[in-house]
């Protein structure tokens, strides 16, 4: 399950996840929760709804297990909708984009506190060399929630606003056209610490071969299963060469 956030014109935010059968549409959780709820004769179905289904995605971090389970059946109800032809646009539209997150905190493996404040934008330029790495992301009771992407380049940093519960598989990174895979098993068997609901941690990058000469401005691409990241190169690469 991927799981963001999302803003509405007012300034309110909800969750977000995409629609299993059709990853264009995004399923406004909350809203869907406090619906399901209402058709069950729950009493005040929108507070309880709030309650088991956050519409922010740091208080369902703070919620724990129980809140991704809420938000897992959610998403599977919505889905269950769907195939009947139940689903109203208004639970499940392609214009709802997920926003960038604010990490509660960000910490590298070696105990050292980064600014969460200072991550990059996706789409601006990347100092230095990119590297692809994730981040664990906390949740109440110590656990990791999940995982994020991240693209580095000279200690900055570019998260995707998007949360994966479960294992995707290979990261597979892109410099101008040319690319690279990033396998998962480098990061088995880390002595990893426990982390506060929506604290991140950023996981070292493995060490990829090295890039050929590419000019400034060439695109940079980092996926991971349905969920991408872009950005450019804030300078030209030089191919190392042997004296």
């Amino acid at each position: 399950m991927r799981l963001a956030e999302a803003r509405r014109r007012d300034g309110r935010t909800f969750l977000i996840a995409p629609l299993p059968s059709d990853p264009t549409r995004m399923v406004d959780l909350s809203a869907l929760e406090a619906i399901r709820l209402a058709k069950l004769g729950e009493g005040d179905p929108e507070a309880l709804a709030r309650a088991l289904v956050p519409p922010s995605l740091d208080a369902l971090l703070a919620s724990g297990p129980r809140g991704l389970a809420r938000a897992r059946q959610a998403l599977a109800y919505a889905e269950k909708w769907e195939q009947r032809g139940l689903l109203p646009e208004e639970l499940a539209s392609a214009r709802w984009t997920a926003r960038p997150p604010t990490p509660a905190g960000l910490l590298a493996l070696d105990g050292r506190r980064l600014d969460p404040a200072a991550p990059l934008k996706e789409g601006q330029a990347l100092p230095g060399t990119p590297q692809a790495t994730l981040c664990l992301v906390g949740q109440a009771g110590g656990l990791p929630a999940g995982l994020r992407m991240a693209l580095l380049g000279e200690g900055r940093v570019i998260l995707s606003p998007w949360l994966e519960t479960e294992g995707v598989g290979p990261l597979q990174l892109s410099v101008g056209g040319h690319r690279r895979k990033v396998t998962l098993e480098g990061w088995n068997g880390l002595d990893l610490p426990l982390l506060r609901p929506g604290e991140h941690l950023l996981l070292p990058a493995p060490r990829l071969r090295p890039w050929p000469s590419l000019p400034k401005g060439a695109p940079i691409d980092l996926r991971w299963g349905g969920d991408h990241l872009q950005a450019h190169l804030a300078r030209a690469l030089e191919h190392p060469t042997v004296q």
